[in-house]
């Protein structure tokens, strides 16, 4: 419903591409020019392990009609090796629980199959915790461990596996950007699902760049916060006739929204003062006072 606003960047799992869950999946193969997969500068391509997590958080439909079905590293790789030679994207590494050196000799050797003939992809190595169920553990960045990051051209991280509360997440991750910083890790920070209007900013300032998330496609993005779509209408005394009407109109607003995001954060980036925000300037204060301290005590 809304391809053609999604100009700048799209996120796709590769799960739903070998299972045809999308649009016109087999241009992604052969008729790639002219696609509506063609439209964004640039495809993130994810590794399908949050589709197949047993703790996924999609609605019972979804869950009967499309699992369990089959998924492995072997299958995301078969599947990079035909996508069409004019797809360049950014392409996350296999989820990999284990010790951090092990994740990177991991992702390393993933990633160096593409490299023998073309390098077309991007590297987005999602870091995890050792262990399903854990937390990222930042003892475990030493120097060496550090150094080998920069063999990647992005550093991702879930939101969930920050921690266990909000707090500890925004301070974990900027102990994450400020150790990168100091090893010279001159790499953005990938926050996976974390695309929320109100949450976003915070992680912005605690140092991630890139974001993703399903919240602009479940609610409504209204005064920097999200909200069921039914209360979109009432709010913004905008009328949709039709489920699917009222649908592209919430995504385009939400679209308008996070453009509007994007601009803030930049702004906020070249001179950093909150008020380069338009909401929750007095939260997001304290919360930057908060960061600041924290860092300069670490």
């Amino acid at each position: 419903m809304v391809a053609e606003d999604l100009t700048e960047t799209l996120l796709i799992s590769a799960y739903d591409i070998e299972h045809d869950h999308m649009p016109d999946t087999s241009t992604l193969f052969t008729g790639f020019r002219g696609s509506l997969y063609s439209n964004p500068l640039l495809l993130f391509i994810d590794s399908g392990g949050y589709e197949v997590d047993p703790t996924f958080d999609g609605d019972e439909t979804w869950r009967e009609e499309r699992q369990p079905k089959e998924w492995s590293e072997k299958l995301y790789i078969a599947l990079l090796e035909k996508l069409s030679s004019e797809v360049q994207a950014a392409v996350v590494s296999p989820d990999t629980y284990a010790p951090l050196t092990e994740q990177i000799s991991h992702a390393r050797d993933f990633f160096a199959r593409f490299y023998q003939r073309e390098c077309r992809f991007l590297s987005d190595i999602l870091l995890k915790p050792s262990t399903t169920g854990d937390f990222i553990d930042l003892s475990e960045y030493t120097d060496a461990n550090l150094k080998s990051l920069n063999r990647f051209d992005i550093i991702g991280v879930t939101e969930k596996e920050l921690g266990d509360d909000f707090e500890s997440r925004l301070l974990n991750l900027a102990r994450l950007r400020r150790t990168l910083d100091r090893a010279n890790v001159n790499r953005p920070i990938h926050l996976f699902g974390s695309l929320d209007p109100l949450f976003s900013p915070f992680y912005f300032l605690a140092g991630a760049e890139i974001f993703d998330g399903l919240t602009w496609l479940r609610y409504a993005y209204v005064n920097g916060l999200s909200v069921y779509m039914d209360s979109h209408a009432l709010l913004t005394n905008k009328t949709f006739h039709g489920q699917a009407r009222r649908g592209a109109g919430t995504h385009r607003s939400n679209l308008e929204e996070l453009q509007e995001l994007k601009r803030e954060m930049r702004n906020f980036a070249q001179a950093p003062a909150v008020e380069a925000f338009r909401y929750h300037r007095d939260i997001l204060a304290a919360a930057w006072t908060t960061l600041k301290t924290n860092m300069e005590d670490s």
